[in-house]
């Protein structure tokens, strides 16, 4: 190849080299606001913020073809979207590389070739996996470049690198993104539970099989871990103070009763609560702790664990008996009754407890859709009915200022901030507006020992809803619709 210079009078385009192949090509230094777009397959040039940030940072490292007129003007045969960057990025040159001369070729064939040329370049790129990003990023950090630095060069959102930075670290995520193909974004939630066998074990397999699920999953056991360490810290600190903690029983097994559920002695008079202060001192007197996922509180539930041994009774047995401990048919409960009931108190503290977790991300979604400009097509006519019927979680909603929902909105200061933005809104946005009051509405009825078992019509309507507007359910929301079709 040899470089070549421009005469004195050729300022704005340079020619830096020039070869010849099957037709003459000249890689030039041009110019980008004075280059004509040129007709092109592609009908909009999406430009990135990423994009351009990229190419105002390094500039175009990819020559753009050109053509030539015969009035002298350069136009654009591929990389619209690399020069309209560049003028956007405040670029003043880019490579270039021009293609022939301006004795064009007769316009059908040049409009053949131009389409070829614009649908292969398109076509036949390949973007670099997930898997070559990992590896790619590994040796920079090797490198000595930081998340940062990795950021800042690449022009890509800190978060993206910090992810893959994660991933890299964890022999788990980065083997499931080199050997199974998992995305990064996912692989990064694995990455998050590294050293817990159990956990990973889950996420991995939902991250294979149900992958939208994956955010459920892993709320779950976030919300697990964090109730794990609060009950063991304030387990430490009551056995501290001499106090017997137990684990939450399913179902109470003879002799152990929740002190709300005793009286102090068979010949009390049926209900009579046992008093916490009144047991203290009885050798039986032992604590075990609920946790709420949904407020980070414990509450601290006293219980006798041998009440007829220490000659207490309950609440409200007959006088001058212990327990009223029956069956249906008044005979003692069978082993098989006691068993299916615990199974039962299972499932209800299991879903429970689910439900909390799905909550978080359920209510993260619909701020994320109170964010929308616009809501979607049938928004108007499912918000309208909704509003029609009336219901008492509608009428609570608007006389509680509708909390929840200025809330979802980003709004404060009142009902009255929520009718300023009404006013200020665009009829769109209005639409999103109102549609959220419903959603908000209805949510704060649901709750997590009701709605999956027992949900009312208007929550498996709200719940079929959001699912149809994009938001993925998990195992126990799931239950709310279990059986009913998808809505029309």
């Amino acid at each position: 190849m040899t470089i070549a210079t421009t005469d004195e009078d050729q300022t704005d385009t340079e020619i830096i080299a020039d070869k010849a192949h099957d037709s003459e090509v000249r890689l030039l230094w041009v110019d980008p606001n004075e280059l004509i777009i040129g007709i092109n397959v592609r009908k909009k040039a999406t430009l990135r913020p990423g994009f351009v940030a990229d190419i105002k940072r390094r500039g175009v490292t990819e020559p753009v073809t050109l053509v030539p007129c015969s009035d002298g003007t350069l136009v654009v045969r591929k990389g619209q979207r690399r020069v309209l960057a560049a003028i956007k990025a405040g670029r003043t040159r880019v490579p270039a590389l021009l293609v022939g001369d301006a004795a064009e070729e007769p316009e059908p064939k040049a409009q053949v070739a131009r389409l070829i040329d614009q649908l292969g370049e398109n076509e036949h790129r390949a973007g670099i996996t997930d898997g070559e990003e990992l590896a790619a990023t590994q040796q920079l950090l090797d490198l000595g470049l930081s998340a940062r630095q990795i950021a800042r060069e690449r022009s890509i959102p800190r978060t993206r690198v910090e992810s893959t930075v994660v991933v890299a670290r964890s022999a788990t995520a980065r083997n499931a993104v080199l050997d199974d193909g998992l995305d990064l974004l996912h692989a990064a939630v694995l990455a998050e539970f590294e050293g817990d066998d159990e956990a990973m074990s889950e996420l991995l397999t939902t991250a294979t099989d149900q992958p939208l699920r994956l955010g459920h999953v892993a709320q779950r056991w976030r919300d697990q871990r964090e109730e794990e360490a609060a009950l063991a810290a304030r387990t430490a600190e009551l056995t501290e103070q001499g106090l017997t903690v137990i684990d939450r029983p399913y179902v109470y097994p003879d002799g152990l009763r929740r002190l709300s559920a005793l009286r102090p002695t068979p010949q009390a008079e049926p209900g009579i609560q046992m008093r916490t202060a009144d047991h203290l001192d009885c050798p039986g007197h032992a604590v075990f702790l609920d946790y709420s996922r949904c407020t980070g509180e414990i509450e601290e539930i006293g219980v006798c664990t041998d009440f007829p041994t220490h000659r207490h009774a309950e609440r409200l047995a007959p006088e001058g008996q212990s327990t009223c401990d029956k069956g249906p048919a008044g005979e003692p409960m069978s082993e098989q009754d006691r068993e299916a009931k615990k199974a039962y108190r299972r499932t209800v503290i299991g879903n429970g407890k689910a439900w909390d977790s799905a909550t978080t991300l359920r209510k993260d979604w619909l701020r994320q859709f109170a964010a929308k400009r616009t809501a979607p097509k049938d928004a108007p006519v499912w918000a309208a009915r909704t509003w029609a019927s009336g219901v008492h979680c509608l009428r609570k909603a608007l006389e509680s200022g509708h909390a929840l929902a200025a809330d979802l909105l980003g709004i404060t200061g009142g009902p009255s901030e929520l009718v300023r933005a009404a006013e200020e809104a665009t009829p769109s946005r209005a639409t999103v507006i109102t549609t959220v009051l419903a959603l908000a509405a209805i949510e704060t009825s649901t709750d997590r020992r009701h709605t999956w078992e027992h949900p009312d019509d208007l929550q498996r309507g709200y719940f079929a809803q959001i699912q149809q507007w994009g938001y993925e359910p998990s195992e126990v929301e799931a239950l709310v619709t279990a059986d009913d079709q998808p809505a029309q």
